[in-house]
């Protein structure tokens, strides 16, 4: 592009990233967008400004912001899935390079829009006002009694002022945050104007509103209404569930009832601060579900469980692979055993690896065992290579396929003579402080 005759120009750019379709974040750490340019066909790009995550690893880390300084930390202004402008000013020479550069945006929801991208003399920017809280159509839990509503200006003079609409309400000389009181089950639809001089110089507006509660007597009849009206709803199971496993990532538990139905509580921002126990009875759950990958999430809105009892037994349901592979629903974040099973990878010397797909086999049918739990005992160690009696482990799947989330090494059931050994050694001998290793010198 011939810039030759300008001395006083910026780029201007509109971006926008849309929205999850789950609970998650849709960019991981290192996801990058970034814009370079090259100044008189230099051959040499110079990065001018850059969007990332709040952290450089990791998976779903946060909602991409501009990163001011350019170190790869998103620091500055969060994008939306409204276009916001964007500019920054360039240098001066006889031409322009201008390069857009999508940088491990290839997975999942991970995606950012560009649009209207200019090179401007002189240029002047409008005032902008949007609001950054709520999210546009969120639905925000029951019980919330007050919603605070939060905007921010851009290029603006100091002289405006905003005024905010709420449901055909006027408060003129607003200040952010602007708190609307709220009742269960009502729609608010806000407008936020920035004013100067008696009019109306920018504008947005949302909408959001307060869900309903829906009382369920157990997970059964949860999942029964998800199946009936869809997935979105706030939920309080009123009746006590088992809880069968816990894992660190995302605080994920998983209950069942006494039908036997199950559902996994996927708890990324840490809402349950109550330490719960396998074996804990817990009654009293609130949270709103959601649909990922085909898997029912029921998602903490408030640390209200209580704990009935503890100490219950935790006993695995025998179920076949072709039961479980032909209704994975049925079976979904339930504690289940397959019986007399082996691995097919089983071959003596290959080990068990994190975020793996394993296959189990009756000899006839095959399902998935998926190596879901990181810090597992069993990671690390030699995969079984004969007929096993039992493996259990809670169910899930992936968008309709069937797979089995082992515990822990207790839920694989070896037989006798996989510990007879040809030969070993004792030692030391005599023991000393009432402890001896045990090792086995043959090849089994």
């Amino acid at each position: 592009i011939d810039i030759s005759t300008y001395s006083n120009l910026s780029l201007a750019i509109l971006l926008a990233e849309d929205a999850p379709s789950d609970s998650n974040f849709d960019w991981d750490g290192g996801d990058l967008f970034y814009v370079e340019v090259d100044y008189d066909n230099s051959g040499s790009f110079t990065k001018i400004f850059q969007f990332a995550t709040t952290e450089t690893t990791g998976f779903n880390i946060s909602t991409p912001s501009q990163d001011t300084d350019l170190n790869g930390i998103g620091d500055g202004q969060e994008l939306t899935p409204i276009f916001t402008e964007f500019t920054t000013s360039l240098g001066t020479g006889n031409s322009i390079d201008i390069r857009l550069v999508f940088e491990n945006l290839g997975s999942g929801d991970e995606d950012i829009s560009v649009d209207n991208i200019r090179i401007i003399d002189g240029y002047n920017p409008s005032s902008t006002i949007s609001v950054s809280n709520p999210s546009n159509g969120s639905v925000i839990a029951p019980g919330t009694t007050s919603v605070n509503v939060e905007w921010v200006t851009t290029n603006s003079s100091g002289s405006e002022t905003v005024d905010v609409i709420v449901n055909g309400t006027t408060t003129n000389n607003a200040t952010s945050p602007f708190a609307i009181p709220t009742t269960d089950g009502t729609t608010y639809n806000v407008t936020v104007n920035l004013v100067d001089g008696g009019s109306t110089v920018a504008s947005d507006d949302i909408s959001f509103s307060i869900g309903n509660l829906t009382q369920v007597a157990d997970i059964t009849a949860l999942r029964a209404d998800v199946d009936n009206n869809g997935a979105g709803s706030f939920y309080e199971i009123t009746g006590s569930s088992l809880l069968t496993h816990t894992d660190g990532f995302r605080s994920r538990k998983w209950f069942q009832d006494g039908a036997i139905s199950g559902v996994l509580i996927y708890d990324e921002d840490g809402i349950i601060t109550t330490t719960y126990a396998v074996g804990d009875m817990v009654s009293g759950l609130k949270g709103y579900s959601v649909i990922s990958n085909g898997v029912l999430r029921f998602i903490p809105t408030e640390d209200s469980g209580v704990i009935d009892s503890s100490g219950n037994a935790v006993v695995a349901q025998t179920v076949t692979i072709t039961d479980f592979n032909a209704s994975p629903d049925d079976y979904e974040s339930e504690y289940i055993e397959l019986l007399n099973v082996s691995f097919v990878e089983g071959d003596g010397t290959a080990t068990f690896s994190t975020g793996t797909n394993y296959t189990l086999t009756d000899g006839t049918n095959n399902t998935i065992m998926r190596t879901d739990f990181y810090g597992a005992d069993y990671i690390g160690e030699i995969i079984p290579s004969t007929q096993l009696p039992s493996v259990s482990g809670v169910s899930g799947e992936y968008n309709g396929t069937s797979q089995l989330y082992v515990r822990s090494l207790a839920d694989i059931t070896l037989t006798t003579g996989q510990f007879n050994l040809l030969e070993f050694s004792i030692s030391p001998n005599p023991a000393k402080s009432g402890f001896v290793n045990i090792t086995s010198t043959g090849s089994e």
